[in-house]
Parts: structure tokens; sequence; C-alpha cells
């Protein structure tokens, strides 16, 4: 129950109250009424106040009570959806390396990724029922990965970033037209990251075999401090999310498939 919201209600009531009270009593004594009388109603008016200041305190703590009951019921039906999302990423299984996918390339062959959208797609309702899911080990957990994947995405920005200079250079060098950096860069992170096979990057590149200059631009990235550390960073971030999501398969009670 939100007791701030509550309070505050029942505060501006009972001031309104003390506010209408003070100014009856204050009319009544200018009215031509005998001492006896204007006591009387005074009383009354100090009752009566008194009787609204209840009133008006139970009719808030009983609407709050409802609100709370109401929205208590709706993140539990949230947490259903939710849960029910999640099993649906996990019975799909991981995402195919996508060489197109920019900063979420790093975490494909994984389910990341999906994890990442589905807390996205429910984020509005994990802000609206965060005071009801607090102590929630689902959310607890999903909001960790979240904010992890988030920092792994831009350490592959970073990558990709650091990528594009090397191959830009490389390519002016030899006159290479810009059109083919985009190749070029799925083609390196292929090589670094996801261990694809000469083969493999050909046949998804679209390309006979790789051009002679790969092996030169794979050597200087190879070479490149700022890129292995970066590929560190990114692989550290994304083994840790591969230890939650193992969590998340528990608390879930999903059964690993073979």
């Amino acid at each position: 129950m939100n007791y701030k919201i509550l309070f505050k209600s029942i505060s501006i009531s009972l001031i309104v109250i003390a506010l209408l009270c003070v100014v009856s009593i204050l009319f009544i004594q200018y009215l031509p009424l005998t001492s006896t009388l204007k006591e009387a109603v005074i009383a009354e008016i100090i009752g009566s106040g008194i009787l609204g200041g209840i009133v008006a305190s139970v009719f808030f703590y009983l609407q709050e009570l409802t609100t709370h009951q109401s929205n208590k019921t709706k993140a539990s039906g949230f947490i259903a959806r939710l849960t029910s999302d999640i099993k649906e990423s996990f019975n799909r299984g991981a995402s195919a390396w996508n060489l197109s996918g920019n900063n979420k390339f790093y975490f494909d062959n994984s389910i990341v990724n999906s994890l990442y959208d589905i807390y996205d797609k429910h984020s509005v309702s994990i802000t609206e029922y965060q005071d009801y899911l607090k102590d929630n080990k689902l959310i607890k957990l999903l909001n960790s990965i979240y904010e992890k994947t988030r920092e792994g995405y831009v350490i592959g920005e970073k990558i990709d970033n650091v990528l594009y200079q090397i191959v830009r250079v490389h390519h002016h060098k030899l006159n290479v037209i810009s059109a083919n950096d985009y190749r070029m860069i799925s083609y390196l992170k292929a090589k670094l990251v996801a261990n694809f096979s000469d083969e493999d990057v050909a046949r998804y590149l679209e390309w006979q075999q790789a051009p002679d200059r790969a092996n030169d631009l794979l050597k200087a990235a190879t070479e490149d401090s700022n890129i292995s550390s970066l590929i560190k960073d990114v692989m550290s971030v994304r083994q840790e999310l591969l230890q939650e999501i193992e969590k998340l398969r528990k608390i879930l009670s999903i059964k690993t498939t073979s």
C-alpha cells in the first residue's frame, strides 16, 4: 500500500475540514444568537468536523486498500504473462549468428537479445508495478540481465566503430570504395568473435572466397590492442549474462534442452 499517498490525502482532507469548521465558527460569532445557542452550534460544528475527519480517513484508507489489491492482482497477472514470454524464448533457443545485427551481434548464439527485447516490451509494466515486484526474484534477475546487456551493447558499438576505422583506413589506401566496408567489417566480426570458418563467412557474405586484403585486415584487427581489450570486455559481459540466464532457467524450472 502507498502510505505516502494515503497520508497526503487524509492530511489534505483534515486541513480542509478544519478550515471549514474555523470559518463556520467565526461566522457564528457574528450572528445575533444567545451565548448558549452559539456554544451549542459551535459544539455541533466541531463534532461534525471530527466525524467528517474520521469518515474521510476511513474512505481514503479503503480507497487506497482497494487500489493496492487491484494493482497487486494486475501485477500477478503481469508476472504470469512475462513468465510465459520468457519460457517461450527458452523454448525457441539460441538465435543464429547475425552478422548484420550490429551491436546485438555480440550476443547472438544465445537468448540474451531475446530477453532484452522481452524486457523492453514490458518495461512500462515493470515500472508501473515496481512497488509490488521489488522483492520478486524473477524481476530482480531480469533487471540485472537488462542492465548488463545494455552495457554489452555499448561495448559492441565501440568495437564496431574501431573496426570501421581500421577497415576504412586500409580500404582508402587501396582505393577500395566505402560500399565494401560493411562486408569486411562483418568478416572481421565473424572471425574475431564467432570463429566462423572462411567458407562459412564467404557463404554468408556471398563471396566466392575472401578477398586477399581480408587476411591483412584480420591481422591488423587482431594486433590492435583496443580491439583486443574491447572484445575481451564484451565476451566477459556475455559470459556473465549466460550465467544469469542459467539462474533464470532454474527460477522458472525450465529443463535444459539436449
